[in-house]
């Protein structure tokens, strides 16, 4: 650095203007729990994550040249080469050249126009923490007169497979969220609440019911014959792309989970034959199924 005008033996502030702050972190991807889950949206985040990663070297690069992942993590004044989180784009009055400066060099140098340009970040952040402030504030006194609505994020925390709507409400809502939500919002959400638990609730009356005469899984390559209680779409790592599994249940009253073994809707009885490994006493994984068919379609 000792032979560059930009470092402090020949340094003069009156040559520089900062253009920008820069974060020179690059985007981060939050949506690898959505692979399992939803593999359609897990997709599109993919896709928008790819296209922010290409915004922000596009940006670097318009303003650095080709060379801009080797200047980004330098000052080009003290000369420190270190990942700092935030870096000044800085021109170079005299030649029109963009540099890098690490943001603790530019708050002790004097830039032109660097004053107006903190005040006005400044100015931001501190309307940004006042509107913070007003709404934990409003949180605040929403819960305290609402106990119901958090009684009812707290069970729907604990349901299991909820639909979209709760989903909804408990991402923006829950957890240390400080939105508050509207009066509609509120009593549908109690409302979907106390639906999907009686759901559940009868759901496992039901199937306690049929599990009092059901046979414990048999392991092996078996014929099995049943009732398709659910087909799913999950995102394969495997091959980069979507399998369709269901959930059988057998006449003889065990349930099994694997690829779907023919053309087939929940409800449908089909019947196939495949390798069943025991996860539990009443269920278990099949794989490499054969012989599919759905009874459905051959009694029409």
């Amino acid at each position: 650095m000792a032979g560059t005008v930009h470092n402090p033996a020949r340094f003069d502030p009156n040559d520089y203007t900062v253009i920008d702050y820069i974060d020179n972190n690059i985007p981060q991807f939050h949506g690898t729990w959505l692979a399992e889950h939803n593999p359609t949206a897990y997709n599109d985040a993919v896709r928008d994550h790819a296209m922010m990663v290409k915004a922000w070297e596009d940006k670097n690069r318009k303003i650095f040249g080709d060379e801009w992942r080797r200047l980004i993590h330098q000052c080009h004044h003290c000369g420190q080469n270190y990942h700092t989180r935030y870096i000044a784009v800085v021109r170079h009055n005299p030649t029109g050249d963009m540099i890098p400066f690490g943001h603790i060099c530019v708050g002790r140098l004097g830039f032109q126009n660097r004053a107006e340009f903190r005040l006005n970040h400044i100015r931001s952040a501190a309307q940004n923490a006042r509107a913070h402030e007003r709404k934990v504030q409003a949180r605040i006194q929403f819960n305290s007169e609402n106990p119901e609505f958090l009684e009812a994020l707290n069970k729907a925390s604990q349901l299991e497979n909820s639909f979209s709507f709760i989903s909804d409400i408990l991402r923006k809502f829950g957890g240390d969220s400080v939105d508050t939500p509207t009066e509609n919002q509120v009593s549908a959400f109690i409302k979907s609440v106390g639906i999907e638990e009686q759901k559940i609730a009868d759901r496992k009356f039901k199937e306690a019911e049929e599990m009092k005469n059901a046979q414990p899984i048999i392991e092996g390559r078996i014929q099995i014959t049943g009732e398709v209680l659910t087909v799913k779409e999950y995102y394969s790592h495997y091959h980069r792309g979507t399998d369709l599994k269901v959930l059988v249940r057998d006449d003889r009253g065990f349930k099994v989970f694997g690829t779907m073994p023919v053309n087939c809707e929940r409800g449908d009885r089909i019947t196939f034959r495949a390798e069943v490994q025991k996860k539990e006493e009443y269920f278990g994984y099949f794989k490499r199924p054969t012989k599919g068919e759905n009874l459905r379609e051959a009694n029409n």
